[in-house]
């Protein structure tokens, strides 16, 4: 059970950009906690005017997202000096360069408008640009709002490239449960009385949400 846990955690990763433009006036996590394994690790945010993520910190390295006029992500950068570049063509991600690797070039290969392969792995968004699908992973979500349901333009790319965990926690709309194999693994979530996320658990794993 332990294993799977890891397998499962480890196994998600990125998608692709929202032109979402609903939801902003919400509250918005200015923090959360990830337990693991008896080990926690705090993940920080702060948004723009226009409630875009501006700044993911994580494990004492911030990471700031620069964003073009069309509210794309154009730009990581992390300050331990990394970051990344994004490249656009007919309107879509093409490719991602490391700023720290310039003669590396990630590219972005489509299947179908919400299906494509990044950095050897092939995900699957929703209409709302939450993770619908990750080498085998299917989540499922309900009609309830999520957590960052506030946050626009959420980056599935940038998600993935700052913190691999952030799938689990950074959706618009409520997890209910993610299957893998033919088995199902529930997510339960608590509230606070104004209706807050308070904390978020499945598997060995639980999240705690500061707002």
């Amino acid at each position: 059970m332990k294993r799977f846990a890891f397998l499962l955690i480890a196994c998600i990763a990125a998608s692709s950009c929202s032109g979402d433009d609903s939801g902003s006036t919400a509250k918005k996590p200015s923090a959360i906690e990830i337990f693991r394994d008896g080990n926690s690790v705090n993940r920080s945010f702060t948004y723009d005017s226009k409630n875009r993520l501006k700044t993911l910190t994580l494990n004492n390295v911030g990471s700031t997202l620069e964003y073009d006029s069309k509210n794309r992500v154009t730009r990581i950068r992390n300050s331990d000096n990394t970051g990344f570049d994004f490249f656009y063509e007919s309107g879509k991600l093409h490719h991602v360069i490391p700023t720290h690797e310039p003669e590396t070039s990630l590219p972005v290969a489509y299947q179908d408008n919400e299906r494509f392969v990044f950095d050897e792995r092939t995900f699957e968004t929703t209409d709302a640009g939450d993770l619908a699908f990750f080498n085998g992973l299917v989540f499922e979500y309900s009609n309830d709002k999520g957590p960052f349901a506030g946050v626009r333009h959420l980056d599935r790319v940038a998600l993935y490239l700052i913190d691999y965990d952030a799938h689990f926690y950074a959706s618009r709309y409520k997890i209910n449960e993610v299957a893998l194999g033919g088995s199902t693994y529930p997510f339960t979530h608590v509230f606070s009385n104004q209706g807050l996320f308070q904390s978020t658990t499945f598997q060995m794993v639980s999240i705690g949400y500061y707002w």
